[in-house]
């Protein structure tokens, strides 16, 4: 509590902050609470992960850090955060070596995602396994079941790629807001 503290009166001090102590430790409470749910969206897909920590960014800027996290720093989290959403989609099917598997594997992410809204129980079971098992049954109907084991381990990979690539892009957003708001 001394720590955060110290950070509100260096605020006060630089930057004329119009926050009393209990306001900043509350923002500051909901604000950890916002990017501690972000990265559990990285895994949950009915929680929009890159989403929360962009919103938790916008917040920080329009409340805390107004004069010291600049609007350049907020749109290259939103652009960080439109590049991990193309990454949710594009890295199963980017690891899966034909087309048909890249079908399998889109129509299993879309899959997963809607399972996960109407069972969300099986989240965890929607999001890793309908893009691999969808890769695995579109290849094996087109193809041989050499090909389709490929296409589906590709799939699996892709998409743990990308739970580790957003949680990955989270942290940079998080850090950039940092380093804006206390390096002036």
């Amino acid at each position: 509590m001394e720590c955060l503290r110290d950070i509100w009166l260096s605020i006060c001090e630089n930057k004329d902050a119009v926050w009393s102590f209990g306001e900043f430790a509350a923002i500051s409470a909901v604000l950890l609470i916002i990017f501690a749910v972000s990265f559990l969206g990285c895994i949950l897909p009915m929680l929009p992960g890159v989403f929360l920590a962009f919103c938790g960014i916008l917040i920080w800027k329009l409340t805390i850090g107004f004069y010291s996290i600049s609007w350049l720093s907020v749109f290259i989290c939103a652009v960080l955060a439109l590049f991990a959403q193309v990454l949710d989609f594009w890295l199963p099917i980017k690891y899966t070596p034909t087309r048909q598997g890249a079908r399998g594997a889109l129509f299993g992410v879309v899959f997963g995602i809607v399972l996960s809204f109407a069972f969300p129980p099986l989240a965890l079971i929607a999001i890793f396994f309908s893009p691999p098992l969808f890769a695995f049954v579109f290849e094996r109907a087109w193809g041989d079941s050499k090909m389709a084991w490929r296409s589906g381990k590709g799939a699996f990979w892709g998409t743990l790629l990308g739970v580790f690539a957003k949680s990955a892009i989270i942290f940079i957003m998080i850090l950039i807001a940092l380093l804006d708001s206390f390096i002036d």
